[in-house]
């Protein structure tokens, strides 16, 4: 065979491959290769000159029994590699050419004519089929060598891998994942002979329609491409068996999980049957018994069989394919009785409805949903919430990608946020030790009068100490259940503290927290030692805050955006605003410009993100007077002692736009995690940089207040 001819066959065994692997999964109506004009030729261009058309391998098209409210269009590209894969660059380029792809497909009136008869919405999706027939590299992730490339495109000097395209998703299967659905099928395939094999279609929330409501079929949808958790459905004409592939190793914990899984997706199963990739009986099955026994009510257990899946090589699709005959005939479903699974939070294993408000939560950002899906192999054109949170309630995910969820969700929500607040001493002479003894004898006084919320009890109670810079620290840990993310977490654990700080003839104070819970609760031990502390007639006055109408819109966003001045800052350089929450001044009774006008009532909230924010036009004084303000993202370089590195400051009045509160600002600080600082204490590194910065905060909002004040006062 001659040069030119070998890589011919070597792209045509992979298209091959990639056509029997989706028949298998219900794909064998994959339509042949197909071309369409390129409607945005130069926004494509091709070296040099602009690009005409796209080129895919295979188009297939289905109604979506996931989200009834879809039609899935799945572009299919097949990437071969016969002795081992290409370099991560070549990964881009695959993506970016089916990305745009996918930008143009729907625009091309007699490609998109193909499917004008489905009632459903049209959703174009990519499927990138992207393996490698070295023997070595059967379980190769090539997803968890390009991630990183791929995520790193949002930061400001980041290379624009696939941003500035217009498309939905891209699902990437590499070696690791054809050789688990592989794998899965055929097990499957070689248990139950001749029978039909069908996937299960769990309830998401958006798969409701009566019409359409089907409990599996033939199709595996695209969603589940990169599943680690893959149920399949065996029927014949006496029972129904489903078939729970979890490409996973075995572990007391994740069978836990899966069993609470079997009883919420397989209420209509006769037999089921639990497969981990290296379950072993002989070492295994006294784990397996004890996990069973903790269903005591259940009749699914006396049928759970839990097994190895077989791993079988995907390359053997290169060759000629015997078909299945199916033999056996469909059963007729009758639904088995069993006994509820009581939803134990050490055994779910969430999805659906059950899954979406964990999602949607604050506490997960845009991008960290990207950043997950993206480690399965799923890339997506837009990040918003919106976008993401439905497309995710329709997978299923391993217990490992529970843990990630659940680590992200601890970590975010264990990050330090800060109130401060400040008071003039009327005690000029008193000491830290005598303030200390005051606050001692408030907090424990408080203990039989300020209680946790509801839901919340004290894991530790207010404790006082002496901290650094001479720093009167009351320390409290609050444990809380029955959150919305506690579905995944259980029991929480909160710190918080009131920290007080005399400093000339002032007493500053401030409440760190940790979770909305230990701020209600700090706020309330807060006001008890300010009324204490005012009867004794060690302050004179109550505590002031920061608070949004402290300002007028104008004076607000100046507020704001001083802190992108760094002069004065010591430790801080090199501001860059990230981030801005605005609305419209719905109340003025001047007419808003003409932009913000067609927004009035309409719109409840305006983020803009970027790395040019403080040229926008919104920042001139027409627009200044009109927007309110509620918070901003700024990211410093930093240099503090022997450390240098960037950190992320936000100011924001939480609330504010959505509640129209006279809400006070809330300040958090975060180090980025980087080389240099690896190995160091980050959390005294942030709460060090934290202290600078609220300092700054305050020495800023009392320059800004003085030129509000009225000449004379």
């Amino acid at each position: 065979m001659n040069g030119g001819e070998f890589p011919k066959k070597v792209g045509e065994d992979g298209e091959k491959m990639m056509r029997e692997f989706l028949k298998l999964v219900g794909w064998g109506a994959l339509a042949p290769a197909s071309s369409f004009s390129c409607s945005l030729g130069e926004k494509h261009k091709l070296s040099d000159s602009d690009r005409q058309g796209h080129n895919v391998d295979g188009i297939f098209h289905y109604a979506n029994p996931l989200n009834h409210d879809e039609t899935d269009v799945v572009l299919c590209s097949a990437k071969h590699n016969q002795d081992a894969y290409s370099a991560k660059s070549k990964a881009y380029s695959h993506m970016k050419d089916l990305a745009q792809s996918l930008e143009c497909a729907p625009k091309d009136f007699s490609f998109n004519s193909e499917f004008e008869n489905w009632d459903r919405k049209k959703v174009y999706k990519g499927l990138l089929f992207w393996i490698s027939s070295n023997p070595s590299e059967r379980n190769e992730s090539m997803v968890d060598k390009i991630s990183d490339g791929f995520l790193k495109e949002d930061d400001p000097d980041g290379k624009p891998r696939l941003r500035g395209i217009n498309f939905d998703s891209i699902y990437v299967l590499d070696n690791k994942k054809v050789t688990f659905i592989y794998s899965s099928v055929k097990t499957a395939q070689q248990l139950y002979p001749g029978n039909q094999i069908n996937f299960l279609y769990p309830h998401t929330g958006l798969n409701n329609s009566p019409h359409d409501l089907q409990p599996y079929g033939k199709i595996l949808p695209i969603q589940f491409m990169n599943t680690s958790i893959l149920p399949i459905v065996v029927d014949d004409a006496n029972s129904v068996k489903v078939l729970i592939f979890c490409d996973i190793d075995f572990d007391k914990e994740y069978l836990k999980r899966i069993i609470w899984l079997a009883h919420k997706t397989c209420g209509l199963a006769n037999k089921v049957d639990i497969f981990f990739n290296d379950y072993d009986v002989t070492s295994d099955s006294k784990t397996e018994a004890v996990v069973k026994q903790m269903f005591p009510d259940s009749q699914l257990i006396s049928k759970t069989t839990i097994r190895r899946i077989n791993e079988y090589d995907f390359v053997t699709l290169k060759e000629d394919q015997v078909e299945q005959i199916i033999v056996n005939q469909i059963a007729e479903v009758r639904p088995q009785i069993h006994a509820k699974v009581s939803d134990d939070l050490d055994r779910m294993l969430p999805f659906g409805e059950i899954i979406k408000p964990i999602l949607a939560s604050s506490i997960l950002s845009e991008t960290d949903l990207k950043s997950f899906l993206v480690r399965k192999g799923i890339f997506i054109g837009n990040k918003d919430k919106q976008h993401t949170v439905p497309l995710m309630s329709t997978m299923l995910f391993s217990p490992e990608e529970l843990n990630t969820l659940k680590f992200l969700l601890k970590e975010k929500e264990d990050k330090i946020k800060t109130v401060l607040r400040k008071t003039n001493l009327a005690q000029k002479e008193i000491s830290r030790d005598v303030l200390a003894s005051n606050l001692q004898e408030v907090m424990e006084n408080s203990l039989d009068s300020v209680f946790p919320p509801t839901n919340c009890k004290f894991h530790k109670k207010p404790n006082i100490s002496i901290g650094s810079s001479d720093e009167i620290v009351i320390s409290f840990v609050l444990e809380k259940r029955n959150s919305t993310k506690d579905l995944i977490t259980g029991t929480q654990h909160n710190n918080g503290a009131l920290i007080f700080k005399i400093e000339n003839d002032e007493l500053i104070g401030r409440i760190d927290y940790t979770s909305k819970e230990v701020y209600t609760y700090g706020t309330k031990l807060f006001k008890e030692i300010e009324q204490e502390l005012l009867s004794k007639a060690v302050i004179k006055d109550e505590f002031l805050s920061i608070y949004f109408n402290d300002f007028d819109n104008k004076g607000r966003i100046e507020f704001f955006l001083n802190f992108m001045t760094t002069s004065g800052m010591v430790h801080f350089s090199d501001a860059r605003l990230e981030y801005i929450l605005v609305k419209p001044d719905g109340d003025l009774p001047e007419v808003l410009p003409f932009d913000l006008e067609s927004l009035k009532g309409k719109v409840n909230e305006l983020a803009l993100k970027g790395t040019s924010l403080d040229s926008v036009h919104y920042f001139t004084d027409e627009y200044k007077k009109s927007l309110l303000m509620q918070k901003v993202r700024i990211k410093y370089s930093y240099e503090f002692g022997l450390h240098q590195g960037t950190c992320t400051i936000e100011l924001d009045f939480k609330g504010a736009l959505e509640m129209g509160a006279n809400t006070e600002l809330h300040f958090n600080l975060e180090v980025s995690k980087s080389k240099s600082n690896k190995g160091l204490d980050q959390e005294k590194l942030n709460n060090d940089l934290a202290s600078k910065f609220n300092a700054i905060i305050q020495e800023r909002y009392k320059k800004k207040k003085e030129l509000l004040l009225p000449s004379g006062d």
